[in-house]
């Protein structure tokens, strides 16, 4: 049975040679040295294979499997059916690493760690930081089974790795994210607190309806549209009401009643702001000849009359201004 395991764990570890210095450029070392040696390296029980010839083999790592990890070097061992029963059984516990360091490079008793030259399953490990085996195979297991779910909901082949499952998973939230938002809107307009639960909005929803279907018939279709349309009217009245109030008080020419109609439908919070801050553009109110009688009044030349038409400009208005 193959398994990733954690094969050189990351950190400083006491040996009676000296202390057994992992850090990043040891382990790169190690992960080079096995690329350079191209083959798989045998795991065996107790470290018999340094001692004994014709060990019994409990597995072997793999060519090409091993990575450098954040927490060190991870690798897939191929275990021997007997080696997994006793991993299972938990009558070896760990994974022991034999190393190669080089006595010159190696100084103030840190040991210069340089490559892997096997690996034993035993209960008294070379470094006491190694993880339970059968932990790591047991987390393996959850993970697999959590995979071959996850390919069951998104309906994705069995043969499709993490990188196609995690691909796809990040697609369906992609999906999901606006069905959050509604649900989200519809339990803010219900009054939930957030972050309601859909469950939570579903029920708030059920139970509106049926205050309001307590209440009597819900209205129909026509009468939700003859509504609509009413209410439309009320605000088109309200806007046209709001634009003659500042014609009137001459933050409008009459000339812009109909830009500030456009206006108002298009951004009606952009007009309400326009007319808060706007200030009359004429002086309004009775309008006096003060130079002459109003029958004295000479006429205008055709080119002014015709600009104050186009600019909404009274005639008096025009005089009051220009004596």
């Amino acid at each position: 049975m193959k398994r990733s395991v954690l094969i050189v764990p990351k950190g400083s570890f006491p040996h009676k040679r000296g202390t057994q210095v992992i850090d990043d450029a040891a382990l790169d070392r190690m992960f080079r040295a096995l690329g350079k040696l191209g083959r798989d390296i045998p795991v065996d029980f107790g470290h018999q294979s340094f001692f004994r010839k014709n060990a019994a083999p409990a597995g072997r790592l793999t060519a090409g499997s091993v990575r450098i990890a954040p927490d060190g070097l991870r690798g897939t061992v191929e275990w021997s059916p007997k080696a997994e029963e006793l991993i299972r059984t938990r009558q070896y516990r760990y994974l022991s690493p034999v190393f190669a360091y080089n006595p010159a490079h190696s100084a103030n008793g840190n040991l210069h760690i340089e490559r892997i030259l096997g690996l034993g399953l035993t209960n008294h490990p070379n470094i006491p930081a190694m993880k339970p085996l059968f932990n790591q195979i047991h987390m393996e297991e959850k993970m697999d089974e959590f995979l071959a779910q996850l390919k069951e909901a998104l309906a994705l082949p069995e043969e499709a790795d993490v990188g196609a499952v995690s691909e796809a998973v990040f697609a369906k939230l992609g999906e999901i994210e606006p069905l959050r938002k509604a649900v989200s809107a519809v339990g803010a307009a219900l009054g939930l607190p957030e972050p309601a639960s859909p469950e939570d909005v579903a029920s708030a929803a059920e139970e509106k309806l049926s205050a309001v279907a307590n209440t009597g018939s819900l209205p129909t279709l026509e009468e939700w549209k003859a509504l609509s349309e009413e209410l439309d009217a009320m605000k088109g009245r309200e806007v046209a009401r709001k634009i003659g109030e500042a014609v009137s008080s001459g933050k409008l020419l009459p000339a812009q009643r109909e830009w500030a109609l456009a206006y108002a439908a298009s951004d009606p919070s952009g007009f309400a702001n326009f007319l808060a801050n706007s200030r009359p553009v004429v002086a309004m109110g009775e309008l006096v000849d003060a130079g002459r009688p109003a029958s004295d009044k000479s006429p205008l030349d055709p080119a002014q009359e015709k600009i104050n038409s186009l600019l909404g400009i009274p005639r008096e208005l025009h005089e009051k201004f220009n004596q």
